[in-house]
């Protein structure tokens, strides 16, 4: 199971984040890349409680939604910042 799978069943029954490990097992590395560009987007996109939108993380949601992730924009950001540092990237 991939982290961001394992990321995904913890936030899952908090918020309404929504995705399997189906849906993010074939999220490519370069994808993941994405993910570590976004992480100070999402950290500023939380903390302005969705006030500050960075290019970055607008693009690492694009490839979220691709794979079939859905829920608030918040949780998604949220998810992402966790997974990268959970990773250290």
């Amino acid at each position: 199971m991939s982290t961001l799978a394992v990321i995904g069943a913890l936030y899952s029954p908090v918020t309404s984040v929504e995705w399997t490990s189906d849906k993010t097992s074939d999220i490519s590395t370069l994808d993941r890349k994405v993910f570590a560009k976004a992480r100070e987007d999402a950290l500023s996109f939380v903390a302005s409680d969705g006030g500050i939108h960075g290019a970055l993380l607008e693009q690492a949601f694009k490839v979220l939604r691709a794979h079939g992730v859905r829920g608030e924009d918040i949780d998604v950001a949220k998810m992402i910042a966790a997974e990268v540092q959970a990773k250290n990237i």
